[in-house]
Order: structure tokens, then C-alpha cells, then sequence
């Protein structure tokens, strides 16, 4: 009996199953540049919404395999492009998923860079060819066909999906669900008792990873808890 329970525990079944979803975006030039940090911040500020999302939020969603040190586009082109490593250490600091209000982002944005051009005696101009260009993206969620009942599908589901999908469930459901939170670690905590699994997960410091490399990591640590259940089963 003890051990059908430990087994009953292993395939237990979700009240709800896990739809993956996944999001394509529709990558767009606005025809605006911006040479110098002067000239940056002043289309920064009348830019549409849906530019400074494509810049701040969706960097991880364009196929870079390997994790940036500056993991937005607008410190990307501060280090690189403005060779102002100071300003892109500043940027870099900034959490656009602590930000609910895209206006609200915004001025962050703003604020950071016209302190910095305060603090600093020049205004930094890139090369000829390293001008920073706006793009806006509109971004479209498609369902994939894969569904999850159990943590051993969900695992299974989460690796046949492409990262499209590991993107919009991981990083666009914090602002979906209005709280720092993914709808992996959501959908587990609401229909299974696996603390340590959602309490792991949500310690991922995803900017360290790429898409990629956080699929990876949230499959060992689904597999490593699907092990010890089975461990427990077997003792």
C-alpha cells in the first residue's frame, strides 16, 4: 500500500492541464536613429510603447544563445556602440519586469540616462555605422498542440517546445499575471506538492542564461524531482 501511494503521488494528474503556448514577434524599424546619448534619450521619451517593450523586454527572444553581460538592447549599445561602460552597468541594473506601467519604465530609462549626462562632462557619440536604431514588435501567441497532466509530460512538453515558447511562458507571464512570477512554477504550485521544485525555479537568475540554457536548467530540475519520487517509490 505504501508503495501504490508513492506511485499515485508520481502520476498525480494536474486539475488543469499545462497548454504551452508560444509567441512569435513581428520585428519592425521605425526609421528612427540616434547617433549620440542627447540624441537617444530624446526618442526615447516619444518613442511608441511597443518600442521600448522590443528593446528592454524581448532582447532574449532574438537568438542569442549565449547570455549578454548587458542584457537590454539599450545597454548593449551604451557598452558597444557609445563605448560608455558606466552608463550600460546602469542600464543593465534596470529590471524592466519590475515595471507593470511600460510609461512608467520609460522614465526610468530616462532618469538613468539624464543623471548620467549630468554626472558626465561630455556627451558620448558613437562611430559612424554603431547608431542606435528603434525597432517596435508586435508580438502574436499561437497554442503549439502539447499539453501536460503530469510533471513527467510537463517535462517532456517543455522539451519539444522551441524557445519561443520558453520566452512567453517564462518572461512575458510576468507581466500577464502582474506579479514576478512564471507559469511553470505557477501551474506546478497550484496542482502539486513540490515546494522545493517551485521554490528552485523561481530562484533562477534568468539573466545569466539564455533561452536555451534556462530550458535546460528547468528540465534537470524537473527531472531531479520526478528521481526522487521514484527513489521514494522504489525504498
Amino acid at each position: 500500500m505504501y508503495g501504490r501511494k508513492k506511485l499515485q503521488i508520481l502520476n498525480k494528474k494536474a486539475k488543469t492541464p499545462f497548454r504551452f503556448f508560444e509567441c512569435i514577434a513581428l520585428f519592425m524599424p521605425t526609421g528612427k536613429k540616434a547617433a549620440n546619448l542627447r540624441e537617444f534619450v530624446e526618442l526615447v521619451k516619444v518613442v511608441s510603447p511597443q518600442v521600448i517593450f522590443h528593446h528592454l523586454h524581448q532582447f532574449f527572444l532574438k537568438g542569442v544563445y549565449q547570455p549578454w553581460d548587458y542584457p537590454n538592447d539599450f545597454a548593449h549599445w551604451a557598452a558597444f556602440g557609445l563605448e560608455d561602460l558606466v552608463l550600460a552597468e546602469k542600464l543593465s541594473n534596470l529590471d524592466p519586469y519590475n515595471f507593470s506601467d511600460i510609461e512608467k519604465l520609460r522614465e526610468a530609462v530616462v532618469d538613468i540616462i539624464e543623471e548620467h549626462m549630468w554626472e558626465s562632462p561630455i556627451i558620448p557619440w558613437s562611430r559612424p555605422g554603431q547608431e542606435f536604431f528603434f525597432n517596435e514588435s508586435y508580438t502574436i501567441v499561437v497554442p503549439t498542440g502539447i499539453e501536460a497532466e503530469t510533471l513527467s509530460e510537463f517535462k517532456e512538453g517543455l522539451n519539444q517546445v522551441n524557445i519561443g515558447s520558453v520566452y512567453y511562458h517564462f518572461f512575458e507571464s510576468r507581466l500577464r499575471l502582474q506579479k514576478d512570477v512564471d507559469d511553470f512554477s505557477f501551474w506546478i504550485e497550484d496542482n502539486f506538492k513540490c515546494p522545493q521544485l517551485v521554490k528552485d525555479i523561481r530562484n533562477i537568475d534568468f539573466y545569466l542564461y539564455s533561452l536555451w540554457e534556462l530550458r535546460d536548467k528547468i528540465i534537470k530540475l524537473l527531472q531531479k524531482d520526478i528521481s526522487g519520487k521514484r527513489e521514494q517509490e522504489i525504498g
